[in-house]
């Protein structure tokens, strides 16, 4: 083991060699630095951190060896340099790492202080604040607050979302998903909107990168046992503003949306709430009545008509009140049955839902899918009149 003195001695060589540069280049490894890390240093480190005529680069190595070896006696050095207004953010946010990795609730405390008093915060800063604080020091509602202040993100810019999914991945739970989700909601519908043509879309100009987050939070929403109404709404809206977002941004591929539309089929109140918002929707701009799932579920939307909708599809053509919901409804039903394979306790299902009212009945009795020889004309039309051309 490397003596007290001689590691005193290797600290202040390398402080000498970098003291009066802006930047210095120094290799090392969280071993090696934990084991400078003892207790009768801290002194010495502390000093070398409020240092301000040492290169960044040094300093944030000894911000490092705090982290790695846990020095709690340097944390008021580390909360020293994030109030500073006068330190480089690259030294705070290892500051704030270092509250982060000790876990002092003082510690934390001073820093969730210091950070509602900044009038802005860096990108950079951001993350390291919020995996310092958050859950454990503030609430869905403080870290929304904290976000508000940060700067706009490139549209292919993954630095803030990037550390914030893969936080939340780690830390938050199934049943505070639902409360941060709704916090977020408000941020990322902000105003000023985005202007896409001459079209106005309602997701925020600056915060529309929380489109990014969203996908991780609905996952582990989704694992919560039982959804609340409003979870079950903000949920839909969430979707819904994933839509908005993909129309605008391109670049959020449907890797970035994960498997939202498979673990929903779980949830099916988040798909009827989600559709029926769509819906509402598509009436508002076209001023006309969908009458197929393409209209309402197209390229940029999460979610797609699945056979599982069949039963809440079934139940909304009694329970809408409107009649042009409960035929839309009908028309869904009759898709999602045919694609679960056209089974005839589907088609009997359908058949005692729509006998007592005359108008779902003269739909059904129109739609060209519920026919019997459907399925042989489309393979007619789809393998060889396709293939082969008129004969």
């Amino acid at each position: 083991n490397l003596t007290v003195d001689y590691r005193r001695q290797v600290l202040a060589t390398l402080a000498h060699s970098s003291r009066g540069r802006r930047r210095t280049w120094l290799q090392s490894s969280h071993d090696c630095l934990a084991r400078f890390a003892d207790p009768s240093l801290s002194l010495d480190i502390k000093a070398l951190i409020l240092d301000r005529t040492l290169a960044a680069d040094f300093r944030i190595e000894m911000l490092e060896i705090v982290r790695h070896g846990r020095l709690a006696e340097c944390l008021d050095a580390a909360i020293s340099v994030i109030a500073s207004p006068d330190e480089p953010d690259d030294i705070k946010q290892y500051a704030a790492m270092v509250i982060g990795a000790i876990g002092s609730k003082i510690a934390r405390t001073q820093l969730h202080q210091i950070g509602s008093q900044l009038p802005r915060v860096s990108n950079r800063l951001c993350p390291s604040i919020v995996k310092a604080l958050y859950p454990k020091e503030i609430s869905s509602t403080e870290l929304v607050k904290l976000l508000a202040k940060t700067e706009p993100v490139r549209e292919f810019g993954l630095d803030l979302p990037f550390h914030l999914k893969s936080h939340f991945e780690s830390v938050l739970l199934p049943e505070d998903a639902g409360v941060l989700l709704k916090e977020l909601l408000i941020l990322a519908q902000s105003r000023p909107h985005i202007l896409h043509g001459e079209k106005t879309i309602p997701v925020s100009g600056q915060f529309y990168w929380i489109g990014r987050v969203i996908p991780t939070i609905l996952a582990k929403l989704f694992k919560k046992s039982a959804l609340s109404s409003e979870d079950i709404g903000a949920a839909a809206e969430a979707l819904q503003l994933l839509g908005h977002v993909r129309e605008c941004h391109h670049d959020f591929t449907q890797d970035e949306m994960g498997t939202l539309n498979e673990l929903s089929l779980e949830q099916p109140r988040v798909r009827q709430n989600y559709l029926w918002r769509v819906v509402a929707a598509f009436r508002e701009e076209h001023k006309s009545e969908p009458t197929m799932s393409l209209q309402l579920f197209d390229y940029r939307e999460v979610l797609r008509l699945s056979a599982k909708d069949f039963s809440w599809l079934l139940g909304d053509m009694s329970q809408q009140k409107d009649s042009n919901d409960r035929v839309l409804a009908l028309r869904l039903a009759i898709e999602a049955w045919d694609g679960s394979g056209r089974t005839f306790t589907g088609r009997w299902q359908l058949y005692i839902a729509t006998r007592r009212e005359r108008t779902l009945r003269a739909v059904y009795k129109k739609s060209v899918v519920t026919g019997l020889f459907f399925p042989v004309k489309r393979f007619w039309y789809q393998k060889l009149r396709y293939q082969y051309g008129k004969w």
